[in-house]
């Protein structure tokens, strides 16, 4: 797929990649933020701050839990059960006690920021499932990452990209397209 910009300056800009539909398009352009995916900043915490800093998860982890239901549920008024069932896959990883309790072992352990660690643990978890032969369990490491750029974003306090104000049509790129960015289109 090759894709020209109508870019404010006029200038015509060509992105190469894999379309979800064929043909040629041309018109405004919205670039996913590739950014959600970076390893947050590991920082030294005092032990004395572990309390705080796993209060901190458990907040994320709610907060992201509401975020995702109430996805879900957008998603099946929308289109149906049978296409909002992804997001049982999301809630479970947030109720994966495996996961978290490492998380909290390797910030107590290593004395770390409670983020870098999610982020450490999480993607180690994904890059297992992304390196099996399984297809569906392949796919299951996409589901782990949009899940921990959610909690991420309530752990670091910025917002995800938000796709659901945007009215005219666009043209979307983007590295990879989550489920839960999927949905707000």
């Amino acid at each position: 797929m090759s894709v020209v910009s109508s870019a404010p300056d006029k200038k015509e800009r060509i992105f190469r990649g894999i379309g979800v539909s064929p043909g040629v398009v041309r018109g405004r352009i919205v670039v996913l933020d590739h950014e959600q995916n970076e390893e947050p900043p590991r920082r030294h915490i005092p032990e004395s701050e572990h309390p705080a800093e796993l209060d901190r998860l458990q907040s994320a982890l709610a907060n992201t839990r509401r975020e995702i239901s109430d996805i879900q549920n957008q998603v099946e008024n929308n289109l149906g059960s049978s296409e909002s069932a992804i997001f049982d896959a999301h809630l479970l990883v947030l109720e994966d006690s495996t996961l978290i309790h490492e998380v909290k072992r390797y910030t107590q352990t290593e004395n770390v920021n409670i983020d870098y660690a999610f982020h450490t643990v999480a993607e180690k978890y994904a890059q297992a499932l992304g390196s099996v032969e399984d297809e569906y369990l392949r796919e299951r490491a996409a589901d782990i990452r949009d899940v921990t750029n959610r909690v991420l974003s309530h752990l670091c306090e910025h917002n995800l990209q938000d796709l659901s104000h945007l009215t005219e049509p666009y043209i979307l790129i983007g590295h990879d397209l989550t489920p839960s960015q999927t949905a707000s289109l």
